[in-house]
């Protein structure tokens, strides 16, 4: 399902709980949203104002330092971080938020030093 289906599925949802005058519905679905915005790092208001950065690595030691050093020399502050394990060998993910203005120059510094980062939207529009 991409992006824009799941969108567009929440939205006919969303649609159907206000048709229906489902308050529970509704309000489940407006706290649901309140609490995804308060889960953003706190110095961003809107999830527009942040990108997202997807590094796949190897389950090796610094990996994850490599990553952040080269964050460091570029000047660009991690405003979040995850790693996605693989339950399947080993491998994983790590996932970056950082500003959106950084978003592009955080991703080639990655590609130059031979990571294969895919940089996002946190409105889901994948820019590679």
């Amino acid at each position: 399902m991409t992006e824009l289906d799941r969108l567009l599925s929440t939205l006919t949802t969303v649609r159907r709980i206000v048709e229906e005058g489902d308050r529970d519905g509704l309000v489940a679905v407006l706290e649901r949203a309140r609490n995804a915005r308060l889960a953003l790092p706190a110095r961003f208001a809107r999830a527009e104002d942040l990108a997202e950065l997807r590094i796949p690595v190897a389950d090796q030691k610094g990996a994850l330092a490599g990553i952040t050093m080269i964050a460091t020399e570029l000047d660009i502050s991690i405003a979040d971080i995850e790693i996605a394990h693989s339950v399947e060998g080993d491998e994983g993910v790590v996932i970056l938020l950082v500003e959106a203005a950084n978003g592009t120059i955080l991703r080639d510094g990655l590609t130059e030093r031979g990571y294969k980062a895919v940089l996002r939207s946190l409105d889901g529009a994948e820019e590679r």
